[in-house]
């Protein structure tokens, strides 16, 4: 209101350590749990072998190697640089980095990054790089969180030569299976079920198929096998064909925490299947070496929010936000089942 002073707030008493964080306890029965000296949310853990690149947002990427006992030694990091993504694309690593735009590297050994092309933004409306994702084919995906996700050619990344936009709601990378099969790939759309991508043209195309699925905000879908995608919808899963039909019933994980009602998103290595709920700070692993009959195995509270997972040398990587990357300390016995 014209002629008022504006309020003035206290802004209260200033920390006596202005380097001091919230501790976010981890179990160290449960995890190794590797935190940055810099302040930042682990936000993805992309493997190769024994090595994890992990981007640990306003504290960069940084570069682990898990030891065959488990544990991270560090061998690294990317010098200078933000990053809230990562993902291989081929042999080159692509990262999101914030204001900074997207950009792919080539490495010399696990640390010697030469980067080889940037694109500062996606378009006037798009100016911050969010995430980004890997696809076979030397295919990149982009998104800014706004204007829909872009698919790009790695070589032509700096070109800004997009092959095509798909907008599904919530732009985030966690709603993408982590492969096509047979060239299809399916993306969770919330509350309206799956949507398909032909990869085989010169194009990706959306196609049509009969799934009636419909996954919620905090689901998922993940390669099972050669043949089979795993979709959650809340407590349930069921199994996907790439022609879209579903392929059995549709089915409750058995002892999941009530703390999970939403269910999750899905990582699977075709036996093991973890599911991380960020929102519900919770992760679950199973057994589905009988996927029949899938056996729970370990369910963890979190301090951090989970973000999507994956699998290093028998164990199981969940960047957990600020509580920093996680690695169980159990690689666990399995059945002997033949998977699906």
């Amino acid at each position: 209101v014209a002629g008022l002073a504006p309020e003035v707030r206290s802004k209260g008493a200033e920390p006596k350590s202005v380097g001091w964080r919230e501790p976010y306890p981890t179990d160290a029965d449960e995890f190794f749990a590797y935190r940055p000296s810099r302040s930042g949310q682990a936000r993805t853990a992309t493997v190769r072998k024994d090595v994890v690149y992990a981007a640990f947002g306003d504290a960069g990427l940084h570069v682990l190697r898990v030891g065959t006992e488990g544990g991270f030694a560090k061998l690294g990091e990317l010098p200078g640089r933000k990053v809230y993504d990562c993902a291989f694309v081929g042999d080159r690593l692509l990262t999101a980095e914030g204001t900074d735009g997207f950009a792919l590297y080539e490495l010399d050994g696990p640390v010697g990054f030469r980067e080889v092309a940037r694109r500062p933004r996606l378009s006037s409306g798009a100016t911050v790089a969010c995430w980004c994702w890997g696809l076979p084919n030397e295919l990149a995906v982009l998104s800014g969180r706004t204007g829909g996700m872009r698919f790009v050619p790695a070589k032509d990344l700096a070109k800004g030569t997009d092959l095509g936009s798909f907008s599904f709601s919530c732009q985030w990378d966690k709603y993408l299976a982590d492969a096509p099969i047979r060239g299809l790939l399916p993306i969770v759309r919330p509350g309206r079920g799956l949507v398909w991508l032909d990869l085989t043209g010169p194009k990706p195309v959306e196609k049509k198929r009969p799934c009636s699925l419909v996954p919620r905000q905090t689901n998922g879908v993940c390669v099972f096998d050669e043949k089979t995608f795993l979709v959650t919808c809340g407590r349930q899963y069921a199994f996907v064909g790439a022609d879209g039909e579903q392929k059995g019933p549709t089915c409750d994980f058995p002892g999941l925490d009530k703390g999970m009602s939403g269910g999750g998103v899905p990582r699977s290595d075709g036996r093991r299947v973890v599911l991380t709920a960020r929102s519900a700070h919770r992760a679950a692993l199973y057994d589905f070496s009988d996927a029949e009959r899938p056996q729970l195995l370990r369910s963890w509270t979190l301090a951090g929010n989970p973000d999507v997972a994956a699998f290093c040398g028998g164990r199981v990587l969940i960047p957990a936000g600020h509580q920093g990357l996680l690695l169980t300390r159990r690689a666990e016995r399995l059945g002997k089942g033949g998977g699906k």
